[in-house]
C-alpha cells in the first residue's frame, strides 16, 4: 500500500486494527488515506476502548473518507462526524445530514458569507490589498468558521480571491 513503517506497523500490530483497516479500504480505496483516519484519528477517539468496541466499523469509517473524497463533506467537520459516529453509531451520510454538515457549495450562499467577512475585516482587506497575502488564511479560516466547517475550502478561496483582486 506504500504506507510508511510507521502507519503499517500500527495498522497491522492487531488482528481488530487490520480488520477495521481492511474494511475500511474496501469501501474507499485510497490507503494512504484510510491509514491516516485510523492511525491519527480513530486513535484518538479510542479513550480506553479498542477499534472492535467502537459503536461503528471499518466500513462506516471508508463511508465517511470517501464523503470527504468525494467534497461532500470538508475534512474538519468529517471529525465531527467521526465524534459522534464514536459516541452513539450510525451511518456517515445521515449523521452529515442531520448534523448540517454537508459541504456548502453554493455559490451564491458563500458569496454572501465572503461578503459579510470582508465586511467584518475592512482594515485586513486593505492589509491584504497592500500586499499581505497571508492573511488569506484569516478570510479563509473566518468563512468556515461561519459555516461551520461546512464550506467548500476551494470555493472559498475562489471567492474570496475575486472580491480581494478587483
Amino acid at each position: 500500500f506504500e504506507l510508511s513503517a510507521e502507519h503499517a506497523d500500527l495498522l497491522t500490530g492487531s488482528r481488530p486494527v487490520a480488520d477495521f483497516f481492511e474494511a475500511a479500504l474496501a469501501v474507499h480505496g485510497d490507503a494512504r488515506t484510510i491509514a491516516g483516519w485510523v492511525v491519527t484519528d480513530v486513535r484518538g477517539i479510542l479513550d480506553s476502548r479498542t477499534v472492535a468496541e467502537l459503536p461503528f466499523d471499518g466500513a462506516a469509517l471508508g463511508s465517511l473518507a470517501a464523503l470527504v473524497e468525494a467534497g461532500r463533506v470538508s475534512r474538519r467537520a468529517a471529525k465531527d462526524v467521526l465524534s459522534r459516529m464514536a459516541e452513539s453509531g450510525g451511518d456517515p451520510e445521515v449523521l452529515v445530514e442531520e448534523m448540517g454538515l454537508g459541504t456548502v457549495s453554493d455559490e451564491a450562499e458563500l458569496a454572501a458569507v465572503v461578503s459579510d467577512v470582508l465586511d467584518a475585516w475592512p482594515e485586513k482587506v486593505e492589509a491584504y490589498r497592500a500586499g499581505q497575502k497571508k492573511l488569506m488564511g484569516l478570510f479563509v479560516g473566518e468563512v468556515m468558521k461561519a459555516t461551520r466547517g461546512a464550506a467548500d475550502p476551494k470555493s472559498v478561496r475562489t471567492l474570496l480571491n475575486e472580491r480581494l483582486d478587483s
